[in-house]
């Protein structure tokens, strides 16, 4: 449990360092053109141990059902907490997200799932959150509460932190860690990409988890 803590700890302490504000078709385990990463070294920041966010779950926006982080056997979940108000960070983000899917063709990508959960639940309706992340990934999974707790809670198991105040008078001001959290069947973030992670590097590594899950069904 202390080993779990610690790698959670510090997880949040290379976020803190990335704080944004206001802000084919094979399935091989082959480098994406553009990536300088060795085909079996994942690009993105790796955790000893690993993070289990076996027990975090978070509403789905659509209709309230409990989501859970945890993926079928074969499939990666992906993770990002942000906010559609965001001027920048998200955006890219999913938009290098994007590009990375399309790179690893139809077929692999079908086994990576996508799930956003808003920081700005105020702003963020389940409408707008919804529609924002459909139009980066139609079948991405929307995820919102209004009980900051529950939030915090789903947050702190990933390593992810953010802040949300609204004043009286001026803007909201929201800031958040800029990771994109990846998750295997076993409920364990294996990965998290920083902000500017390339397109190249993500279909990398993606390549790589699912050529894992493979061979772990095998």
């Amino acid at each position: 449990m202390r080993l779990i803590r610690t790698a959670v700890a510090a997880l949040a302490l290379v976020t803190l360092a990335a704080v944004g504000t206001a802000c084919g078709e094979e399935d091989t385990a082959g480098p994406k053109a553009g990536s300088d990463h060795l085909p079996d070294k994942l690009a993105g920041v790796e955790l000893d141990p690993a993070p289990d966010v076996t027990d975090a779950t978070l509403p789905r926006a659509d209709d309230g059902s409990a989501f859970s982080f945890v993926p079928e056997a074969g499939d990666v979940q992906l993770v990002y907490f942000g906010y559609t108000a965001c001027p920048d960070i998200c955006p890219t983000t999913l938009s290098d997200l994007r590009n990375a899917l399309k790179s690893i063709g139809k077929t692999a990508a079908g086994h990576v799932r996508v799930a956003m959960a808003t920081i700005d639940p105020r702003r963020d309706s389940s409408v707008v959150l919804s529609g924002y992340l459909q139009s980066f990934f139609g079948d991405g999974v929307a995820l919102r509460t209004d009980d900051d707790s529950q939030l915090q809670a789903a947050a702190t198991a990933f390593g992810a932190t953010y802040e949300a105040k609204y004043p009286n008078q001026g803007e909201p001001q929201v800031s958040h860690s800029t990771y994109l959290y990846a998750v295997d069947h076993t409920g364990h973030v294996v990965v998290a990409w920083p902000f500017g992670t390339t397109a190249a590097d993500m279909a990398h590594d993606l390549e790589l988890l699912l050529h894992r899950e493979k061979e772990g069904a095998q």
